[in-house]
């Protein structure tokens, strides 16, 4: 029992490198780099810039009818000596890498794991909030390892703070399983209540990760929770470092690589099945 009372999760910063948790990705455009260089001389994270730029142009061949690959912006033409095959020639985009400082990132990882170790210890309840491409299916399964609540896909406006009515949702959402009745009223809030139909009360922590992509969550999650006074851990690019005042832990990670978010998620996870060992030997 010593041994857990006594712990200090502490992450490595070589396990951060390896990973590419330091890393920064941003697409630059022509009409944007004013503006990107502004960002970046304001941005306290960073440490380092990559200097060769990477430039990608990629070729995708289909047959005739197959449209998959096509959307409005990319361009394509007709090739005739490739057996009548159809050739996409997709925009060359310049992408740049930044460094952000590792020290930052590994006490405040650290900090953040050690705080849900003892959160997890004192029966707290904790919600993930995962919005992007692969992270809704990362945050799915750390979620069901440990037995928590979780937001994918999109977030709905007042969520948190109009508790009454999610209630309700939630409640007429539990029926609909049993009795399939009202498809038409829960159809459009089944993807977002999912993760959360057995929720009954407020969470005490909610644990935000939300790629560049779908930044404008970021804010609304961080004011519903300040108003209701959550403790907040914000797992969100250093683009964003200006929301470091809003939330609780802020740790400034890579969203834009599945090897940085399953890096995180493993260390939350393990930090809470470790707290909850220690509830099960404290009974014992």
């Amino acid at each position: 029992m010593n041994k857990y009372n006594n712990s200090n999760i502490k992450i490595n910063i070589n396990d951060i490198f390896k990973n590419n948790v330091h890393k920064l990705i941003i697409e630059e455009n022509k009409s944007y780099k004013l503006k990107l260089k502004n960002e970046i001389k304001k941005n306290p994270y960073i440490v380092y810039k990559y200097d060769n730029a990477n430039m990608y142009k990629k070729h995708y061949y289909y047959y005739r009818g197959d449209k998959r690959c096509l959307n409005d912006n990319k361009k394509y033409y007709y090739n005739k000596k490739k057996n009548n095959k159809k050739k996409i020639n997709y925009k060359i985009k310049e992408i740049t890498y930044y460094a952000v400082n590792l020290n930052i990132i590994s006490y405040s990882l650290s900090s953040a794991c050690n705080f849900i170790f003892y959160a997890s210890s004192k029966k707290q309840s904790i919600l993930f909030i995962g919005i992007g491409e692969f992270i809704e299916k990362l945050l799915i399964e750390a979620s069901l390892k440990t037995r928590s609540h979780y937001i994918v896909n999109k977030w709905l406006y007042g969520f948190l703070t109009n508790w009454s009515t999610t209630e309700k949702k939630l409640y007429e959402l539990r029926n609909w399983e049993l009795t399939n009745s009202n498809k038409n009223i829960i159809h459009r809030f089944l993807i977002s209540l999912k993760g959360i139909r057995y929720m009954t009360q407020i969470p005490e922590i909610v644990i935000i990760i939300i790629d560049q992509k779908n930044s404008k969550y970021i804010e609304q999650v961080l004011k519903e929770c300040l108003q209701l006074n959550i403790y907040t851990i914000c797992c969100v690019s250093s683009r964003y470092h200006y929301y470091s005042d809003l939330s609780d832990i802020f740790v400034p990670i890579n969203t834009e690589s599945i090897e940085s978010t399953f890096f995180v998620l493993n260390k939350f996870v393990y930090s809470i099945l470790i707290g909850k060992k220690l509830i099960i030997k404290n009974n014992n």
